[in-house]
Parts: structure tokens; sequence; C-alpha cells
């Protein structure tokens, strides 16, 4: 899988495992406030402000972005941007 476009309209989705894909933009993500479990393990993603735009993620939320090519910004910036929010991220 490669374009998740289509789930950004299911704005009840509370678990995501989109683990050992081909995902690169994670845009889609952004309007999906009630996330509280997201497996974004395994994928091609580098870059991570749609999950900072998601202003859901945060207290107790659990994101694993292991085994991604994370940007310097996203690893510098976004992770700790999100772990302020109390999020528990996975690296």
């Amino acid at each position: 899988m490669t374009d998740i476009q289509a789930l950004s309209s299911l704005a009840g989705l509370t678990t995501l495992s989109l683990a050992s894909n081909r995902i690169d933009d994670i845009s889609p993500l952004a309007p999906l406030k009630k996330l509280d479990r997201l497996d974004l393990s395994g994928n091609i993603i580098s870059q991570l402000s749609p999950l900072v735009l998601n202003e859901g993620l945060g207290q107790s939320d659990i994101i694993d972005l292991r085994n991604n090519p994370l940007s310097t910004i996203s690893l510098t910036t976004n992770i700790p941007q999100l772990e302020q929010r109390g999020a528990l991220v996975r690296k």
C-alpha cells in the first residue's frame, strides 16, 4: 500500500496499523483526531509534520515510527513536539 488518502474521511478511527507498506505521504492522517494508537513502522516516511498538525495526538497516545527514513527535522523538531504533548513515540 502506498496511498492512504481514503483514510482521511474516517474521523472515528482510534487505532490504525499501517506497518510494513511503502507509505511516504501521511498527510491524510492529519484530520484523524481520535487516533490513540498509530503504527507506521516499516514504511518510507521522512516528514512527520502532518502528525504534529493532528491536534488529537498527545497524552498517552502511542505512535510507532520505527524503521522509517525520518528527516533530521522530524527527529529533532517534530518528534519532540509530539512527546511534549504526551505522546509515546517509538523511533
